[in-house]
């Protein structure tokens, strides 16, 4: 049986090796289903009985995806479960229903525990990085020279330029605090804006 992956839509404005979307699919032999481009009767009917890992954040779809699957998965993306006391609530009742979460982070993780996820269904997930590759002794000595940064000066770093990363908000945002803004990741000039 293929895997549903349901996806808060698709495709995403990236580059090939950077489309995580697709690598999910690629490596469960799963298929897309992006949700903003379908009725929600044709999301039912697509994933009715069927194995999901939904992904991303969005409601009904993907994270109502849990009522209608049968071995269900949810990789959410960010760190807590809701903003707002009504939506934490609605939440965890809907993620209680997937048979795992995937926490991308330690401390999404604990959030989750804290706003009634049950533990057991949690699985910890982190990034692959190899820290050695990017640690480098000297407490940044060079980075800080390389980006005209002093030694104790505060600063905002900002990684991934691609559009869609409201790179253009974050620099409003370091002029108005006064805090220099070091970003990276650009690959094409298209992707940076200046704001």
């Amino acid at each position: 049986m293929t895997t549903k992956i349901i996806v808060p839509f698709y495709p995403i404005d990236v580059k090939g090796k950077e489309d995580y979307m697709k690598f999910m699919a690629d490596v469960t032999g799963g298929e897309l289903v992006p949700v903003a481009s379908l009725s929600k009767r044709q999301i039912i009917k697509d994933i009715f009985g069927k194995d999901v890992h939904a992904s991303g954040r969005g409601l009904p779809f993907p994270e109502s995806s849990c009522l209608f699957a049968k071995n269900k998965i949810y990789t959410p993306h960010f760190n807590v479960v809701g903003v707002t006391k009504k939506s934490s609530i609605l939440r965890s009742r809907l993620w209680n229903m997937y048979d795992k979460i995937i926490a991308l982070t330690d401390y999404a993780k604990k959030n989750f525990i804290n706003e009634g996820i049950n533990p057991k269904k949690i699985e910890l997930l982190t990034l692959a990085i190899d820290h050695s590759k990017y640690q480098k002794i000297g407490g940044g000595k060079h980075f800080r020279k390389k980006y005209g940064l002093g030694s104790k000066e505060p600063f905002v770093l900002a990684v991934g330029l691609r559009p869609g990363k409201n790179t253009d908000v974050i620099a409003k945002a370091c002029i108005k605090a006064g805090v220099k803004c070091v970003m990276v990741g650009a690959t094409e000039k298209s992707h940076v804006r200046s704001g």
